[in-house]
């Protein structure tokens, strides 16, 4: 249960960006746009003449039919913003800076603009931009260009990482399990019985079911710093364990 909503999370938290921006750093009337070469984009500058700036970041990426799409990437300034139109503007996404999604109901071939308004006087803004398949994304989610594959967004990976030093999985054939000491969460998956219980461990106290709805029976005995964890009920079962600290 705990195990799978924080999979579930990790796995909503991948983002695809098909974006690929060519645009090199330039300049036009008193703008400059600087290409970060990372997939983001800082615009500095006032604008010196009475029309947009628009700045052309990619062209002819492919949508498809019946595909959900969110654009994004625009900070929080109101004098300018990311849009994608088609070649005779029949289809335009405008990102404000809490990013558009639409359905496609047919494919589109877009191009990808940076526009900055009249009187625009800008410092320091960073662009972010991304067209993804993934509605729930944000302009904190931002990963550079994947195509289709996808990506852990930068504080879901750190996330990851830290878990990959944490979370173990064991399948045990038989009930009993040797840790160091310390504290952690226990999952027992019983394979034979499709049944599960959660479990609180430390070395200070015997362990605490949090969810046993099969009545298993845990204990456990400290020797020095190591815990030897048994249970009764469960002869064959996958084991993952969480450290907390």
């Amino acid at each position: 249960m705990f195990l799978c909503f924080l999979n579930n999370n990790l796995t909503n938290n991948i983002c695809t960006n098909l974006l690929n921006p060519t645009l090199e750093t330039s300049s036009q009337n008193g703008i400059t746009c600087t290409n970060n070469n990372d997939g983001t984009y800082t615009l500095n500058g006032k604008n010196s003449i009475r029309t947009l700036i628009t700045f052309l970041l990619a062209a002819g990426i492919l949508l498809h039919k019946g595909h959900t799409y969110r654009l994004l990437g625009t900070p929080s300034i109101n004098n300018a913003h990311l849009y994608i139109a088609n070649k005779d503007f029949s289809f335009v996404m405008n990102d404000n800076g809490n990013g558009d999604t639409k359905t496609l109901s047919q494919d589109e071939k877009v191009n990808i603009f940076l526009e900055v308004h009249v009187n625009a006087n800008i410092q320091n803004a960073i662009f972010k931009p991304m067209i993804t398949e993934n509605i729930l994304a944000t302009y904190n989610d931002f990963v550079s260009y994947t195509g289709n594959t996808g990506r852990l967004n930068a504080d879901v990976a750190l996330l990851k990482n830290n878990l990959n030093e944490l979370l173990v999985s064991y399948y045990k054939s038989e009930p009993t399990l040797t840790l160091k000491k310390g504290t952690y969460w226990i999952f027992i998956n019983k394979t034979q019985y499709s049944q599960s219980s959660i479990w609180a461990i430390s070395s200070n106290q015997q362990p605490v079911a949090v969810a046993n709805p099969s009545n298993e029976q845990m204990n456990m005995e400290l020797n020095n710093d190591i815990m030897t964890i048994t249970w009764k009920n469960a002869s064959y079962a996958v084991v993952s364990v969480l450290k907390v600290y």
